[in-house]
């Protein structure tokens, strides 16, 4: 809700916003961006836009939280130009076990993109099999995810 506050330009209070390090962390981007932040009562936060004056958050606040990539439509919208630095968050993969709601031939790549990084194992239910997945697939385990891996070579 935070970042939609760039689509408007002008004043919105937004309520129940966590007083946690990441909504922290966005809010400083927001202000750096040029955007007036101000926390009224306990979980309000009204956001003013109106003074926009850069396209580009902060690379040290950006890189802190995965969220910094919701900036990118609003900063769009408003100024046709948006750089952002890769954004933070959590640094590792673990394997997990996912199903995937449709049989997605793109979520599916998605996941197994992400997989071949993981620390353990991933399990994929539902998957999409068309031949270029499969391809993919075929690709990852024999050409370059022994290279992703610390102390893996390709074949």
């Amino acid at each position: 809700m935070l970042s939609a506050c760039l689509l408007v330009e002008g004043e919105i209070a937004v309520e129940n916003i966590p007083q946690i390090g990441g909504v922290g962390t966005l809010l400083d981007a927001l202000r750096g961006l040029g955007a007036r932040v101000s926390r009224g009562r306990a979980g309000e936060v009204t956001v003013d836009t109106s003074p926009l004056l850069a396209t580009d958050p902060d690379p040290a606040l950006a890189s802190r939280i995965r969220g910094s990539v919701l900036l990118t439509p609003g900063l769009l919208a408003r100024t046709g130009r948006a750089v952002l630095p890769h954004p933070g968050g959590d640094r590792r993969f673990r394997g997990a076990e996912v199903f995937l709601d449709e049989t997605s031939v793109t979520a599916t790549e998605n996941t197994v993109l992400a997989a071949v990084l993981a620390e353990e194992t991933t399990h994929v239910s539902n998957a999409a099999c068309e031949p270029h997945v499969q391809g993919l697939c075929r690709f990852l385990s024999v050409g370059i995810a022994p290279c992703a891996r610390p102390g893996g070579r390709s074949s």
